[in-house]
């Protein structure tokens, strides 16, 4: 079986999807119709130049005397493409916040510390290329050495329902029928299931990626049940819904699970609204707190800027009470 992370990503995959499909088909308009502006253009040019008589002019030629200067040398282009992706970064420097584009959802940066007489030197690797679509805002993250993530910009308030939706009555005839199944799975994999029980309720998501023209969506095709054995959060499935038939995803071995157990039982009876932002999944209390638990998300960097995001991002669809 996957690990979480894994199975996390995987999941975040197949849900963008649809949105990258979009995307490409964009991409491909734009890529037929700019040649062809630009083919007319140059016809109409010549066209008028053709009129004007420049085109029947004779030759000009260079004076005796005219000595061509010397060749300008050009700048390194991976010097430029670095610094204009912000890929140097100073140690310890200020917060760098760059606007950019990311082809696909956004993906954590890897870095790659090098030793020096002042400290480590922090060099940014593996930058996702630009795409026309998506905004996104970078900055850094603490732990060791340097090093920057992707944050999607919120460009909308509206929220919308997309996919099939998924109840938690069917979701229940589906456990009572797999239980056995998901025993088996996760006692083979060494997770405790003597006292295994599922949620009777479950939660989506409102995401959204920071594409130009973007609606909020609550992907109500995709929908998280915790697993618990006894009082212990042991696993959490995914169940998603594809013409009617719906489909398990367990994960499992999170060390953040205890953490994120211990929040809920902290929120009992509070309506929790659940976003993700790109690949980030941050979780907003009625009091304006926010949690991700994930421990590398820092959810504040995500929502900073955003008033009230726990009623901008409230939708009944992506709210759990536990």
């Amino acid at each position: 079986m996957k690990t979480y992370d894994e199975t996390f990503r995987s999941v975040l995959r197949k849900r963008d999807e649809i949105l990258t499909q979009k995307q490409n088909r964009t991409r491909a308009l734009k890529k037929t119709l700019v040649p062809a502006v630009c083919a007319l253009t140059v016809l109409l040019a010549g066209v008028g130049l053709w009129k004007s008589g420049v085109l029947n002019r004779g030759k000009a030629t260079l004076p005796p005397e005219t000595v061509s200067g010397e060749t300008t040398p050009a700048i390194d282009r991976e010097t430029v493409s670095a610094i204009g992706k912000g890929g140097l970064a100073a140690p310890g420097g200020d917060t760098n916040v760059t606007g950019g584009n990311l082809q696909n959802a956004p993906e954590y940066e890897t870095t790659a510390n090098a030793a020096s007489e002042d400290g480590p030197i922090s060099v940014v690797t593996g930058t996702t290329q630009p795409s026309q679509d998506e905004t996104t805002t970078s900055v850094p993250y603490g732990g060791d050495g340097y090093g920057y993530f992707c944050i999607p910009a919120l460009l909308t308030r509206e929220i919308v329902t997309v996919g099939e939706k998924i109840t938690d009555e069917e979701a229940a005839a589906y456990f009572a029928d797999d239980r056995g199944h998901l025993i088996a799975s996760l006692s083979s994999s060494g997770v405790p299931t003597e006292n295994l029980r599922v949620s009777d309720k479950g939660y989506c998501h409102v995401c959204y990626a920071g594409v130009e023209g973007e609606k909020l969506e609550v992907r109500e095709n995709f929908r998280d049940y915790l697993v618990y054995n006894g009082d212990s959060l042991v696993a959490i499935v995914t169940l998603s819904k594809e013409n009617g038939t719906l489909y398990s995803t367990p994960s499992f071995g999170a060390a953040w699970f205890d953490d994120y157990n211990a929040f809920l039982n902290g929120h009992r009876g509070e309506e929790l609204v659940y976003v993700y932002a790109g690949f980030a999944e941050i979780i907003l209390t009625p009091d304006g707190g926010m949690y991700a638990p994930l421990p590398a998300i820092v959810p504040e960097w995500y929502m900073q800027g955003i008033e009230d995001p726990y009623h901008v991002f409230y939708h009944p669809g992506d709210v759990y009470v536990p």
